[in-house]
């Protein structure tokens, strides 16, 4: 994520960015020149409103990098209900109501580039991150996309980076 921060700011775009971890985002930010709120994304609210703040301060957001993910090993049979529930909250949620957040402002616009980034946990051979690898794969499906339906006059693509074995 940050490295994805400074990229952005160093080519001179407005950059503001959410993150849970409060002193690194802050650092990051004062280094950068971007805005920052500290944000746990499975507040919906919260994530919302930090997205409304982001516009208020920078106007209208015309590309949204959704690169969160909780990557806690469980095995699939040591995983409960609550903790499913927990991953889907961080590993999806949160892409789909970013996104839905950042969507009136590109529509009035007419413009805008949503981008959910994966993890190569979300191939089905990583079964001691089934809850993870279940969610991020559901993220970055083009059939299952969670920005699909909200996709209108905005590009919504999903990248799954992976190991390149020579």
């Amino acid at each position: 994520g940050a490295a994805l921060v400074e990229a952005f700011a160093e080519q001179g775009a407005r950059v503001a960015f959410i993150d849970m971890e409060e002193r690194a985002g802050t650092e990051l930010a004062k280094n950068t020149g971007t805005w920052f709120r500290a944000v746990d994304v499975t507040d919906v609210a919260a994530l919302k409103d930090s997205v409304n703040d982001a516009v208020a301060e920078l106007g209208p957001i015309f590309a949204l990098v959704n690169n969160v993910g909780n990557d806690t090993r469980h095995s699939p049979q040591d995983l409960d209900p609550e903790s499913w529930r927990r991953n889907l909250a961080v590993n999806l949620d949160a892409a789909f109501f970013a996104a839905q957040a950042v969507y009136p402002g590109m529509m009035s616009c007419s413009r805008g580039s949503i981008i959910n980034l994966s993890s190569i946990n979300a191939l089905p051979t990583a079964l001691h991150v089934v809850d993870g690898s279940t969610t991020r794969a559901a993220a970055s499906s083009p059939q299952t996309d969670s920005t699909k339906a909200i996709q209108r006059r905005t590009r919504t693509w999903s990248s799954l980076p992976s190991l390149t074995l020579r």
